[in-house]
């Protein structure tokens, strides 16, 4: 089994507003009203400027960009994340509230594989794959609850552009926010957080960001 240390895997250890989730159907890109490219799951992850992963997830993704492409400039790599100051200017110029997102980054994942889903249910992590939840992402995965992730950053390269890719593996919902309009095991991965919240039942109730 490949060190995760020396991969692009990265779990998170501290829960972020996930917005717009697409975790049961699989979805294409739309450009301009016009689907582009193979459906795929994702969700869109929302990272305070002092949130503690952020930085390491920085980190990760220049890594691996620089073991495939060494010695790259940051300014030469599209990065996973963007601007939430600037999508919710974009959106305020459109008449539509984006606020949530401003001072923030907003960290976008995809795969077209299926994610696994997890929570915590009567002091056990259920885990399911994310075709097999309907149901669960209405009540536990809806946009706006505040979540942990495992990522997969991978460096690609298309038309002599070169990226730093984020891939979807599993999404664990603590079952807690406000609604929004619009391998190892989960407990493994999350181990960390869910140790520490052993005795609560989260299902229960709700700078500059392109900088390195």
């Amino acid at each position: 089994m490949a060190d995760k240390e020396n991969t692009g895997i990265f779990d998170m250890t501290v829960p972020v507003i996930m917005l717009m989730p697409n975790l049961v159907i699989p979805k294409p890109y739309m450009e301009n009203g016009k689907a582009k490219g193979d459906p795929k799951f994702g969700g869109n992850f929302i990272f305070g400027a002092e949130h503690p992963d952020l930085k390491p997830i920085k980190q990760k993704c220049l890594a691996v960009a620089r073991a495939m492409w060494p010695g790259i400039a940051t300014s030469e790599v599209g990065w996973p994340w963007k601007s939430g100051t600037e999508a919710a200017d974009k959106r305020k110029a459109a008449g539509k509230d984006g606020e949530i997102t401003r001072d923030k980054a907003i960290l976008k994942a995809r795969s077209k594989y299926e994610p696994m889903l997890s929570w915590v249910e009567g002091g056990q992590v259920k885990e399911i794959p994310g075709t097999s939840g309907a149901a669960v992402q209405s009540s536990k995965f809806f946009s706006g609850v505040e979540v942990l992730a495992s990522f997969n950053f991978v460096p690609v390269e298309v038309s002599g552009n070169k990226y730093v890719t984020a891939y979807l593996s599993k999404v664990f919902s603590t079952g807690k926010g406000t609604r929004v309009g619009g391998g190892r095991s989960a407990a493994e991965s999350f181990k960390g957080y869910i140790g520490q919240k052993s005795a609560e039942d989260p299902t229960a109730g709700a700078g500059d960001e392109d900088a390195f």
